[in-house]
This record gives C-alpha cells, structure tokens and sequence, in this order.
C-alpha cells in the first residue's frame, strides 16, 4: 500500500507541475512589436554607428517586462528613443489620429484648425516685418489655409518702395516647416534652400520653394490655393531674427535663409534641433518621428545643432533695422 500511495502521489505532483500556466513566449504582440521598432530604429536612426543596441534592447525588455500589448511598451520604447536621440520621439495611436485629421483642437466652419497664424506690420516705407509662429499640425487643409494666410499678410505689406524684410523666427519651436516655406516662397524666393543629408553632405534630398509651394525631393509638399504671390521688389534685402526657443522646423526655415545672397540673421543662437525627422506609422497607429539625418543650407554646410546668428544680441530688431538702414 505504501508503495501505491508513493506512485499516487508522484503522479499528482507531475500532473499539477503540467497544469501550471505556460509562460509567455517570445511571439507575444508587445513583443513582435518592440522587435519591429528596434529594426526600424537602429537601421535609420542618425549616428546609428555610435550606439550599444545589445544594452539598448536588454534596457528595453527590462521596461517592458510583463507587457502583452503594444501600447504598454510605449514607455520602454520614448525611453530608448531618448537614450539615442533627443528629437525624436513616439506619439501615440489616438494623438496621431487626431494629428492627422484636424481634430486635435478647435475648428472653424470650414473645419480648418485654429492654431496662430503670421501676424507683422510696415516698419517704414522701405521695411516689413513678419512674424512666423510654429504649425502644430498635419492636417492638410490646415496647413494650406496656413501658407495662403502667410502669403495673403506678405502681399499686405508689399509697399511700393518695400525693398527689405525682416522675418521673425524668436518663439518658433518646430512642427510643420512645410507651410512656413510655402507662406514664406515671395521673400526666401524659388530654387533650393536647403537639404537633408548625413553630416558629410551626403544622400542629400533638396527643399525649398518653387513656383506656387514648398517641396522636397521631388514632392510638393505643400502649396498654396490661389496665385502665388510675387513682391514688388523680387531678391530683397532680408533679416532673419531667432533666439534660443526657434527650434526643429523653426530651425528649419532658419537655415532656408543661410546662404542667401543679401540676408543676415540676428538674435540668440536656436534651440539646437537642426536635425530632420521621418515620420513613420507603425503597425497600431501610432507615430515614430524618427531624426534620420542633418539639415544643410543651399551651400550644403551641415548643421545639427545649435544655429549661430550671424550677429549675437539682446536687441535683435534693433540690430536688424540698423542693418537694413545702413545697407541702402
């Protein structure tokens, strides 16, 4: 009977170690998911050469442990983009949609999203100034409405013997470069400004304004709804005003005006995002805004960083009417 009862016994205990719950395996969605995002970070991602990406990923895991679904590793995953990159960043499946559509803030009749538009005024007979604020949008028609409001203001101050402007970058922290450059086309002028590219200047993808919108590459990006509008006084004379809150794509009509023949910038040295991002949609919706190369002036000088003026000061309007005078 002992005997029996031994075997009975055994056989219960491997029977209740069989009925234990199976751990996860390496196939669960929160996983496939953060080993799709690795593949795409590391094999894109700027200065990708410098990085541990064994660590990175063993740091990730760590972050993520437990998580079963795609959105719990969101944390484990800003986490390491921070670690390689400080401009990009992950946006989440709901904020992308409502990016996308205009939804994300309220809305005229026309649906069309109420962010700031470019204010400015007639400074002299000879000076205008123009303030361009940062588009926090994607949504199409809002950024159409954004460069036709731009080039709309520009045509307002367009005196008759309006030869120099001032563009006022200070404050302008990014988001949509596209529509600044479009609003922006009758002052920057058409032809390349600028590209993205490795830091020496390689695969380099041109942008700037030509004709009737801003482009990239071969792409409009975005272009305005009526005739484009063109100065009374083409190649003026332009100062370019930014300061240490001009960033990302702020930065990016920043470098627009390096190298352009009369042009000078003034003000503090720019928030140090001069470095371009890809947006990348993943497989639940949401957002990658990846940094995958550099911005280059027309001159193709590489940047990256911080953007210098031309001349350092508290007062940079000042300095840059100044200028203006002296120059005619």
């Amino acid at each position: 009977m002992r005997s029996l009862l031994t075997l009975w016994l055994l056989y219960t205990a491997i029977t209740a170690c069989a009925a234990q719950p199976v751990p996860p395996s390496d196939t669960t969605p929160a996983v496939a998911y953060i080993d799709a995002f690795f593949t795409t970070v590391r094999t894109r991602v700027l200065d990708r050469e410098t990085f541990d990406w064994a660590a990175l990923r063993r740091r990730a895991d760590s972050l993520a442990r437990g998580a079963t679904r795609p959105a719990e590793t969101y944390p484990a995953l800003q986490d390491m983009l921070r670690r390689v990159n400080r401009h990009s960043f992950l946006m989440d499946s709901t904020q992308t949609a409502a990016w996308r559509s205009g939804s994300g803030g309220a809305q005229d009749d026309g649906g069309i999203q109420d962010i700031p538009q470019a204010t400015g005024r007639v400074i002299s007979p000879e000076v205008s100034y123009v303030i361009v604020p940062m588009v926090s949008s994607g949504h199409p028609a809002t950024l159409q409405h954004f460069a036709d409001s731009l080039q709309s203001l520009i045509a307002s101050l367009d005196g008759p013997r309006t030869t120099d402007w001032i563009v006022d970058l200070r404050g302008n922290s990014g988001g949509n470069c596209w529509p600044m450059l479009a609003g922006l086309g009758p002052i920057l002028g058409r032809g390349t400004a600028g590209y993205f590219m490795d830091r020496d200047g390689s695969h380099a993808t041109a942008w700037g304004y030509r004709k009737d919108g801003s482009f990239m590459g071969r792409r409009r990006m975005v272009r305005v709804s009526g005739r484009p509008y063109k100065l009374r006084h083409p190649s003026p004379r332009v100062a370019v005003l930014t300061d240490g809150r001009t960033g990302s794509s702020g930065e990016v009509v920043t470098v627009a005006f390096r190298g352009r023949p009369d042009t000078r910038s003034f003000g503090a040295a720019t928030a140090g995002f001069s470095t371009t991002n890809t947006t990348i949609f993943l497989s639940d919706g949401a957002l990658l805004n990846l940094t995958v190369s550099v911005y280059g002036d027309r001159n193709k000088r590489a940047y990256g960083d911080k953007i210098v003026p031309d001349v350092v000061t508290d007062d940079a309007l000042t300095a840059a009417k100044a200028w203006l005078d002296g120059a005619r």
